[in-house]
């Protein structure tokens, strides 16, 4: 580990000592470029933290702002790679689960449902499982304006599920402009993608069409596993990934806005092939998840001191799973759902130094169904709602600044989850059960912060938050197949001492130390009882994390940026018999390097590092001890790794407008692999991704 830690610093020295000597113009031309905006990076407006525009200086969290000319410079090809090079966060690329999912601030889970995605504002969870997947919006990055990302709870603001924050993907800025492109790629990976906005006397527009197509990775299986002879359908013949992995996704979003009004749709249809449960034999198990959603709404300002905000939204999910194995099994399993949800939200500047803003929110899910033919264990099963399942939250947030370098910031939330009747069917016995979720306390949620400027150049934020997550609806049902009672909300104390110093015009450092409780956190249990496999969930889980991070950035004028951040994290397992074990999925260092350089002549330079210290797996729950404790682990420890990304970019080559670039993921080809999850038989782990070469041609006018 500490190899790779001085191989990423010294990455960094000899970088930095290249692009020193890259020509400019002259020496007064870089004095007039040195890039003084790194003063206003503080005082940038974002909407994300607030449900409204605020200087990332004055919002109660920290904050991480990823440009459109940044995923230029950087030739960021997805929104997984981008968010791979965010600093804090951390991907586990699980080819036999959910693909590519992501841990923050010491803590990953298999449900992805501890950081909340949006996409111009709207939530990008469905109503059956409550995940947050980038497989529901794999927008082309080319569309994208910038992205933010708020870390520390966010229930306040946005209720359950914001346990580390709120990532917000922004494609509807109005530039005029129209982009499309074209990239293609190792695996015979293929995306492309058209971006037009403009306007039409009242009406603004922005138009986004995607198309993603790829054969996946190829390689040996036996480079995550010792035991392929164990493997139910595997032999010489099909021990690869071979067309096994494919994946393809079509994307459309579309936002206008006229006087008044505005309106926004997200459809997303995507299908991903996964090893579920067991390896596939043939051409591979296929996951397809369609997403819909739009959102009408209107806003007002009234007057200088008051405005507000109404909209209702309507969320449709559908999903279908067909699985490839030998023996008769898993065949198939969908499900779906859908949800209406209205907001009001109010926003009062009573004066200059005190503002409140306040929403009311009540959402509807109704139309949860889930089936699986489960031939194999035992016939099929089918669950779905009786009643409508309601949510209703009130919130309000206040600032009030009594000095002009003090502002105090609280926020509070309630929100009550209503009681639902679920029904539970399953053959070949033909039983038919009812039963009550009852969970239905209203939920106290409080945020309190403290953001003092020493001056303008330095800035302290003192911070507290809780988020809670209740269970989703297929979390609950499983209780009933395995004969359990409901399982409770998961909840998590946040602590934060965040700092922000700007020492010269082109060099800002950001630092933070954090304490985070995670309580009654949900762990998934999976059983053989009389021949078949029962999954269930328990309130077992207690966390407690203590970490650090440090970030510098340099930017001088438009031409050369840098940046490295550091991050220290130690996670622990509090359960009973568990108390200070080393967390699953929860690497202690992680490093994260970007550096560029962009000539006159619109050539751009760019390289990146990312560095992920070893992480342990989950306990073995068939391992358990009279005390209650496990024995051993499933599979093993992985090894840390470093992973160097690069990318030449040419602007206005041959005519105005046109550029190319060819961008390389894992130069080096470094392997390794992420600890094993679902898929118990890869002891070794799942296959990280190796070296990805893509070429990107496109046009903007």
């Amino acid at each position: 580990m500490r190899n790779n830690m001085l191989i990423l610093l010294k990455y960094l020295v000899f970088v930095c000592m290249i692009f020193a000597y890259c020509p400019c113009s002259n020496a007064q031309d870089l004095e007039d470029l040195v890039f003084k905006s790194i003063e206003e990076l503080i005082e940038i407006e974002i909407y994300t933290a607030g449900k409204k525009e605020e200087k990332v200086s004055d919002i109660p969290a920290s904050v991480v702002i990823i440009t459109s000319e940044e995923i230029k410079r950087y030739g960021y090809t997805s929104i997984q790679e981008i968010l791979k090079n965010v600093p804090g966060l951390y991907a586990i690329d699980d080819i036999a689960s959910y693909g590519t999912t992501f841990g923050v601030r010491g803590f990953w889970t298999g449900n992805p449902r501890n950081i909340i995605f949006l996409l111009n504002g709207i939530k990008q969870n469905d109503s059956l499982f409550n995940f947050y997947l980038t497989q529901h919006f794999n927008i082309p990055v080319e569309a994208i304006d910038r992205i933010e990302i708020v870390r520390g709870p966010m229930s306040v603001i946005y209720g359950e599920g914001a346990f580390f924050g709120a990532i917000n993907i922004i494609t509807d800025k109005i530039s005029e402009k129209t982009v499309i492109s074209t990239k293609y790629g190792s695996h015979n990976t293929v995306r492309t993608a058209l971006k037009s906005s403009g306007k039409e006397g009242n009406l603004d527009y922005a138009i986004t069409v995607g198309y993603y197509n790829t054969d996946g990775p190829n390689e040996p299986i036996d480079k995550m596993t010792n035991n392929i002879e164990k493997l139910e359908g595997i032999n010489h013949t099909n021990n690869t990934t071979n067309n096994r992995l494919e994946n393809k996704s079509k994307h459309l979003n579309l936002s206008l806005n006229h006087d008044h009004f505005y309106s926004k749709i997200n459809f997303n249809d995507s299908t991903d092939e996964k090893y579920i449960m067991y390896p596939s034999y043939s051409d591979g198990s296929s996951y397809n998840r369609r997403n819909f959603r739009f959102k009408l709404g209107y806003k007002k300002q009234v007057s200088d001191r008051f405005k507000y905000d109404i909209s209702v939204t309507y969320h449709k999910y559908y999903m279908h799973l067909d699985s490839d194995w030998e023996s008769p099994g898993l065949n198939y399993t969908q499900g779906e759902s859908s949800a209406y949800e209205t907001e009001l939200l109010t926003y009062f500047d009573f004066s200059e130094s005190f503002d409140v803003t306040t929403g009311f929110c009540v959402k509807k899910d109704n139309g949860i169904y889930y089936y699986a033919n489960l031939d194999k264990f035992g016939g099929a099963l089918k669950d779905s709602v009786k009643d409508s399942l309601f949510t209703s939250s009130l919130f309000t947030q206040a600032r009030y600044t009594p000095y002009d370098n003090l502002k105090l910031v609280a926020g509070m939330r309630f929100e009550k989850f209503s009681k639902y009747n679920y029904i539970h069917y399953q053959k070949p016995a033909n039983t038919k059960e009812t039963r009550m979720y009852d969970q239905d306390n209203i939920e106290f949620i409080p945020r309190l912060a403290a953001i003092y400027s020493i001056n303008q150049k330095n800035n302290i934020k003192i911070l507290y938050g809780k988020a809670i997550s209740r269970p989703s609806f297929f979390q609950v049902r499983e209780q009933v197949y395995a004969q359990r009672a409901n399982i409770e909300r998961e909840f998590i104390h946040s602590f934060e001492l965040n700092y922000t110093t700007i020492p010269f015009d082109c060099l800002s450092i950001s630092s933070s130390v954090f304490y985070n409780i995670l309580d009654n956190l949900i762990v998934r249990t999976a059983e053989i009882q009389q021949g078949k496999l029962v999954v269930y969930g328990s309130n077992a889980g207690k966390i407690i994390t203590k970490g650090m991070e440090c970030t510098g950035q340099l930017r001088i004028a438009n031409r050369f940026h840098a940046e490295l951040s550091l991050v220290y994290q130690e996670s622990k397992d509090q359960r009973d018999f568990f108390n200070d074990t080393e967390l699953p999925y929860s690497p202690r260092f992680l490093g994260y390097l970007k550096a560029s350089y962009k000539f006159q002549n619109g050539l751009s330079l760019a390289i990146t590092g990312n560095y992920i210290d070893e992480m342990e797996t989950k306990w073995d729950e068939t391992s358990i001890n009279a005390n209650g404790s496990y024995e051993r682990r499933i599979g093993l420890k992985t090894d840390d790794y470093l992973i160097l990304s690069a990318n030449v970019r040419l602007d206005d080559f041959i005519r105005n407008g046109l550029f190319v670039s060819i961008h390389g993921s894992n130069i080096f080809d470094k392997q390794y692999l992420h600890p094993c999850n679902y898929a118990n038989y890869f002891e070794k782990g799942s296959i990280g991704q190796g070296r990805l070469l893509m070429m990107t041609m496109g046009l903007e006018f």
